[in-house]
């Protein structure tokens, strides 16, 4: 959950109280982050690599 939409939920005026109460973060959780990352930085490799190709527009009559 967001965390500015979970310091609502809970009434707290200060986001360090929040952060401080509710995030408890470990090595698995570390290590989820950074395949994502890896998947994002995948991701725009192949965008940037096939990129103009799959451009429907590219395809069409008269443009």
């Amino acid at each position: 959950m967001n965390p500015k939409t979970l310091q609502y939920l809970m009434g707290h005026s200060d986001i360090g109280v929040t952060l401080n109460t509710y995030t408890h973060l470990g090595l698995e959780d570390t290590e989820d982050e950074l395949k994502r990352m890896e998947e994002l930085k995948s991701a725009r490799k192949e965008l940037d690599r096939t990129k103009g190709k799959n451009d429907f527009r590219e395809n069409v009559p008269g443009n």
